[in-house]
């Protein structure tokens, strides 16, 4: 009986090895992106990971994840510069606003507006990152692509980049969920960025199981 619970095609066995890549995985995340300028590159590595290795089966996680990470790091961190300098500029103001907002009608209204734009620039660079996991473009090709994403498919940025900020807000609450949240967001994206890639030729099938012998 323990033999069948424990065996390597068990359910039991798969779900833990599941939950074990998934807490390594943002583990890994966190470590990557604590220099912040390496964040893009960081997630574009969490998402190929996560999709490919936890959602698809394929083999390998943790080699893949460093693979992808030193791999993106020339596109991807002149991309979080840019963007991250427009979201904390948009913020920045946003905040501003807020603070006079009890004062003046208009500096409520202009607090709203840069709320809502901030989707814009986090919905930008939540597309890049699977994007460049997955088509590996140069910097022009991939901040091109993303910009298209962002707006053909807004319904699905929205839905993405309110899932990246509430995570992160969750997560400096709490700082123990960093142990899971990063790459359980990827994998929640992945709903919602895996059918588009389909469409353009760039799905992915989940690997076949190889059944274990057991001793």
């Amino acid at each position: 009986m323990f033999s069948s619970v424990f065996s390597q095609n068990s359910l039991l066995w798969r779900i833990l090895n599941t939950v074990t890549d998934l807490f390594v995985l943002s583990v890994m995340w966190l470590v990557c992106s604590l220099p912040i300028v390496t964040l893009g590159s960081a997630t574009t590595a969490l998402y190929d990971s996560v999709v490919r290795c936890v959602r698809y089966k394929q083999p390998g996680p943790y080699r893949r994840f460093w693979r992808c990470f030193k791999a993106e790091l020339r596109v991807m961190l002149p991309t979080t510069l840019v963007w991250g300098t427009v979201i904390a500029v948009f913020a920045f103001w946003t905040q501003f606003f807020v603070s006079h907002s009890a004062e003046s009608g208009a500096a409520k209204a202009f607090a709203m507006a840069y709320d809502i734009a901030l989707i814009v620039p986090i919905g930008i660079f939540c597309w890049s990152c699977p994007i460049q996991s997955r088509f590996g473009n140069g910097f022009k090709s991939l901040n091109l692509t993303a910009i298209k994403f962002c707006f053909a498919k807004l319904p699905r940025t929205l839905v993405i980049s309110l899932l990246a900020v509430e995570v992160m807000q969750l997560s400096l609450r709490y700082f123990f969920s960093f142990f899971f949240t990063p790459a359980l967001t990827v994998l929640l994206w992945s709903l919602f960025t895996e059918p588009v890639f389909t469409k353009l030729g760039g799905g992915l099938k989940k690997a076949e199981e190889k059944p274990t012998e057991e001793q």
